[in-house]
């Protein structure tokens, strides 16, 4: 297991027009990418979850379960707003050298999908075997099989949605 922050001086433009001029992304790996990277396995968490996918769902991601260490490279990362080390209302607005508190920006799944696009080229990952999500985590992975297109084969979505709009 590694762990490690994404921490981006590219600005994140959001949905809702608002700009994140800085964000971080806490992350966790387990396992090792192979030679042509065509092991990659991406865990979404849900709402309250963490990067530590191997400690929350432990019959899905682990040494002995579906997604193993020894096949798999599997990178759980922290949503932006979650309060495991990724960029959230009580992190500091650069603009004002304050906590963002109520003037934390809404983030949606759209935006989060694009966030974690940004630490897949940071991490120069070039596709995506599976993507696996529940819950939050099953929509955010909807729309980011949306913008990966073809670099994606799989996307797992449990306890969610069908479609976003």
């Amino acid at each position: 297991m590694v762990e490690g922050v994404f921490n981006s001086s590219a600005p994140l433009h959001l949905e809702s027009g608002k700009i994140l001029e800085e964000f971080s992304l806490a992350y966790t790996t387990y396992g090792n990418l192979n030679s042509d990277g065509s092991n990659v396995i991406w865990v979404i968490h849900a709402l309250t979850g963490d990067s530590n996918a191997a400690d929350w769902w432990s019959g899905i991601v682990g040494e002995k379960a579906i997604y193993n260490f020894s096949n798999h490279f599997i990178i759980c990362a922290n949503l932006i707003g979650s309060c495991y080390g990724s960029t959230n209302p009580l992190s500091e607005n650069p603009k004002t050298g304050l906590s963002y508190f109520y003037d934390f920006p809404l983030i949606t799944t759209r935006d989060l999908a694009a966030s974690l696009e940004m630490l897949r080229e940071h991490l120069k990952i070039d596709s995506i075997h599976t993507i696996i999500g529940g819950s939050l985590g099953g929509q955010v992975a909807l729309e980011w099989a949306y913008l990966l297109g073809d670099k994606l084969q799989h996307a797992v979505t449990v306890a969610s949605t069908a479609k976003t709009s």
